[in-house]
């Protein structure tokens, strides 16, 4: 194993945390306002070619959950299986679904989910002749000073930690807190390729001395726990700082230190690393471009899972048999929509709600069609166009039986997909519409797609009334459903 090479960057260490120590203590005048950003989330998972012949399927997935800089709403599951909703460790929540003796190959999930998200910023480090109120103490907080299997903070570590707070001069959690930042921003390089990154494996990155941030964030909370300062290490999911639309191709980790008398101080050490011109900023800041799913390591999943504790929990997770099954396909894909609430002047967050400015109109007895009078109406010989204007992979995961995914109505290019897609059919064609990615009173897709056809010509179209979603108001009470892309153009 290399040694870290700490003796000849001796020098450049100090000078580089020694400035930086000093504007630790600079007070900065007039802080600004937190940004905040409002988006929607997709989390798709799906286990496929389950053996022939199992006997059991698990399959967990993480939750997000609301914290002190990111509130949840409107959480929809599509699923044609029953799941549940767990608490698992260090107040993670985890949705968990079982099947007994499979018939299918397959067992595909669906979430959905809005999110606020307000940028984390440690205003305490800016304010001069500060006094720390009292704050809540966490629970976990033991846990966060001791190791992970993958993160030891033995002889080793430890006196690598203390070469570098030693070469900086550090005397405060706070100053050595920084050197140790400093030092592994200046020292470590971002870089995936080859083997051994991604696994938050400290001594993988101390020799290597790249990887990605979990290899990062792995000597800053080693390095930090061994010197006696609670750092924790939490995981979700990036987005890119242009506002938008778009997939995710990974996740994203990052973590916090306790300095006495300031509270928990967040870094990102791995994207300070990519920018060096936010190398201030990420020391006492996360952006509001990320959504949390779950805290800590080595977990215990909720009912336990029968293999080893997982090194970290952002993907699904399944098992067959009881054992490891990484056949699982997943996506992620986000879209910004409209702030619904800002700040109240006393601090706290107002409720969350959706808001749809596009939507006019309210929709009339006239306009629905009740799911019972639909699956009746789909047996006669005067079956209606049926068109699925909500969310692909909600349709790939299910759909009524004959119903074409015509595009997502809430979206410029939706509604040109849904006009081509009906730009042939006879104006007195009977057209049903349905989407049920949300309770019916914040869908932003039906009411698009209503007035689109309206304005075409289309004088009988209705919409399918889902009050709660499609999977409890149509899957769970037996309607017919179809799975695929079998009429998907």
């Amino acid at each position: 194993m290399k040694r870290l090479v700490h003796s000849g960057l001796r020098f450049v260490v100090f000078a580089v945390v020694s400035a930086s120590l000093l504007s630790l203590w600079i007070p900065k005048a007039g802080a600004e306002t937190p940004r905040e950003r409002k988006f929607e989330f997709d989390y798709t998972a799906t286990v496929k070619d389950i053996p022939a012949g199992s006997r059991r399927v698990d399959l967990w997935i993480p939750v997000p959950h609301d914290g002190p800089f990111q509130k949840i709403s409107d959480l929809q599951i599509e699923s044609t299986y029953p799941y549940q909703f767990h608490e698992a460790q260090y107040g993670n929540k985890v949705l968990h679904i079982a099947l007994k003796n499979p018939q299918q190959t397959t067992l595909s999930v669906a979430m959905r989910f809005n999110t606020l998200r307000k940028e984390h910023i440690q205003e305490r480090l800016q304010a001069a002749g500060y006094s720390a109120p009292k704050e809540d103490r966490d629970p976990n907080m033991s846990r966060w000073l001791q190791p992970d299997r993958l993160v030891p903070i033995d002889g080793k570590v430890r006196q690598w930690a203390e070469e570098v707070v030693n070469a900086a001069g550090a005397k405060t959690d706070l100053e050595k807190a920084r050197a140790i930042y400093n030092h592994v921003v200046a020292t470590v390089k971002y870089d995936k390729t080859g083997q051994g990154w991604g696994r938050g494996d400290i001594y993988y990155a101390c020799d290597a001395r790249r990887g990605n941030c979990t290899d990062f964030h792995a000597i800053v909370i080693g390095y930090c726990r061994a010197l006696g300062i609670p750092a924790r290490f939490a995981i979700g999911f990036p987005l890119p700082s242009d506002r938008g639309a778009g997939q995710i191709s990974g996740y994203h980790c990052w973590a916090e230190f306790y300095a006495k008398g300031i509270g928990w101080v967040p870094l990102d050490a791995s994207e300070a690393a990519k920018n060096p011109a936010k190398r201030e900023y990420f020391f006492g800041a996360h952006d509001e471009n990320r959504v949390e799913f779950s805290i800590g390591r080595d977990l215990t999943l909720n009912p336990r899972q029968s293999a080893e504790p997982l090194n970290y929990f952002v993907y699904p997770y399944a098992e067959v048999d009881g054992k490891p099954f990484t056949s699982v396909d997943k996506s992620f894909a986000y879209r910004d929509v409209p702030a619904a609430t800002v700040a109240s002047s006393d601090g706290s967050e107002a409720a969350i709600e959706m808001k749809h400015d596009h939507i006019e109109g309210a929709s009339t007895s006239n306009d629905l069609i009740e799911p019972a009078d639909l699956a009746s109406l789909l047996k006669s010989e005067h079956k209606p166009l049926v068109l699925q204007i909500g969310v692909v992979h909600l349709y790939k995961l299910a759909h009524i039986p004959g119903s074409i995914f015509a595009g997502t109505a809430s979206e410029a290019e939706g509604i040109n997909s849904l006009k081509k897609e009906v730009a042939a059919v006879p104006r007195d064609r009977e057209i049903v519409c349905y989407c049920g990615c949300c309770p019916w009173d914040h869908c932003p897709n039906t009411r698009p797609a209503f007035n689109a056809l309206h304005e075409m010509g289309f004088a009988k179209v209705r919409l399918l009334h889902l009050p709660n979603n499609f999977t409890q108001d149509w899957v769970m009470k037996n309607y017919p459903v179809e799975k695929g892309l079998e009429t998907l153009r």
